[in-house]
């Protein structure tokens, strides 16, 4: 956890900074986030992403409304399973 700071991430493998580790980067290493994330014992839902990153992508999706037409869609998708249902 101490190799996500608030501008970069560092790679536990080859020590390089980043912005945010890809699985791009991590085929170097022959491995893809999901292995990295267990050898390291980073949580699955932790981001490889710096912090400021994520913060931004944070602040975009809410000024977007992303949460609330994602809520929208999948009462939609579900109502459209249900009517299915029906039939």
């Amino acid at each position: 956890m101490k190799s996500i700071k608030k501008n970069k991430v560092i790679c536990l493998e080859c020590s390089k900074e980043f912005r945010q580790l890809t699985n791009r980067h991590l085929a170097l290493h022959d491995m893809n986030s999901k292995e990295y994330k267990k050898k390291w014992g980073i949580p699955a839902r932790q981001s490889l992403a710096a912090r400021s990153l994520t913060e931004k992508r944070r602040e975009l999706a809410l000024k977007r409304g992303l949460g609330e037409k994602l809520l929208a869609a999948r009462k939609k998708a579900q109502q459209a399973r249900a009517k299915k249902k029906k039939k």
